[in-house]
């Protein structure tokens, strides 16, 4: 009777190894089984095309690299992170609009006599149809706001700079967290797939307990996904944010697989007849976004290679429903991008040079 292999024995592979000859790449695999008296071994030999990262190829970079414009580069990233993070603070918070005729007309209607007369300069003329739409807002969009604010700076490449102010923002979000989905405000109670879709995913790619339960509550008889209830149309935005979501699934979570088999379906139609268009908002190049996304899901997606497509993609004065209701400039903002473009230069000198001084 032959003895029985032991569990080191029991694998059909080995080893692998690669071993460099000249330019090619050869994989050995090295296989056994095991027999009463002796171990047989067949090799398995593999030939790969060269690899990119050549001489010819590490000695043509050319680096931008320079320790002067690097610190000038520095300060001036500094300064903006710094505005960026009072813009983090400066958040409403869900009850009254941080402008003080917002603050006043909440309290009091009858303050909109007082709140006119400031605003009139000596003779210039003046439109009030702004400030008249703010004091009819007293509430903000707080979760909107803030969950908007964390996935620009994530999508851009620049969230290193702001963990601090990321976990505040989503300890926000998630104390205000509902299973039948959350709103533009917390204590709103008309919830959205919009915003429902981007907090399931950011919180739970942040390691909160969230489930994806809350996205039942937005489906039809059909089995097809809308962004209100009595919604009868639904909007390219809503439908992307609710395709990113589906791609952090837990195994056996049946509602992510179909929300994703529904969106992609959705979003690559829309491509194919109507643009990416949305009314929702008027962005700078929503098509990019959904072609991107469609294109290289997140378990293939690589952070660097996302932040350069989405600086092209992102605008800072894209048109927002909510944002042009609320004033928020978290939301998008022209300080996210020129803190993206410095950051993502700077970033690329500094490791082209490193590469460089190690293969000397």
């Amino acid at each position: 009777m032959q003895a029985a292999p032991s569990s080191k024995r029991r694998a059909t592979v080995l080893d692998c190894h690669l071993c460099f000859t000249g330019r090619k790449a050869t994989s050995l695999l090295v296989s056994t089984k095991a027999t009463a008296a002796t171990d047989s071994y067949a090799l398995v030999k593999q030939e790969f095309p060269p690899g990119f990262w050549n001489d010819e190829k590490i000695n043509s970079l050319t680096s931008s690299y320079d320790p002067e414009s690097v610190a000038a580069k520095e300060k001036q990233m500094q300064t903006l992170i710094s505005e960026i993070k009072s813009m983090f603070k400066s958040m409403g918070d869900g009850e009254t609009n941080p402008s003080a005729y917002d603050t006043a007309m909440g309290c009091k209607g009858a303050c909109s006599g007082w709140l006119r007369p400031p605003t009139i300069s000596s003779d210039a003329p003046v439109d009030f149809t702004q400030p008249v739409e703010r004091r009819s807002l007293p509430l903000s969009a707080d979760l909107f706001e803030r969950l908007w604010a964390v996935d620009t700076v994530e999508r851009l490449g620049i969230d290193r700079h702001f963990k601090e102010e990321i976990k505040e923002t989503l300890d926000y979000v998630y104390m205000y967290w509902n299973e039948r989905g959350i709103g533009w405000a917390r204590d709103n109670a008309v919830g959205d797939i919009d915003d429902t879709a981007m907090g399931l995913r950011i919180l739970r790619l942040h390691g909160y307990n969230v489930s994806s339960d809350a996205l039942k509550t937005f489906r039809d008889g059909n089995g097809e996904f809308f962004c209100f209830m009595g919604q009868t149309q639904r909007g390219v935005t809503d439908m992307l944010n609710v395709h990113r979501c589906s791609q952090v699934a837990l195994p056996g979570e049946k509602i992510m697989e179909e929300a994703k088999l529904c969106t992609q379906r959705y979003l690559t139609n829309a491509l194919e007849n109507v643009g990416a268009f949305d009314k929702w908002a008027l962005k700078k190049d929503l098509q990019g976004e959904v072609e991107y996304v469609l294109k290289y899901p997140w378990h293939r997606s690589m952070p660097r290679l996302e932040a350069r497509s989405y600086i092209e993609q992102y605008g800072a004065n894209d048109v927002w429903l909510g944002k042009s209701m609320y004033l928020m400039p978290s939301v998008s903002n022209a300080k996210y991008l020129e803190l993206a473009k410095l950051d993502f230069n700077n970033v690329q000198a500094i490791q082209q040079k490193e590469i460089q001084d190690l293969h000397r």
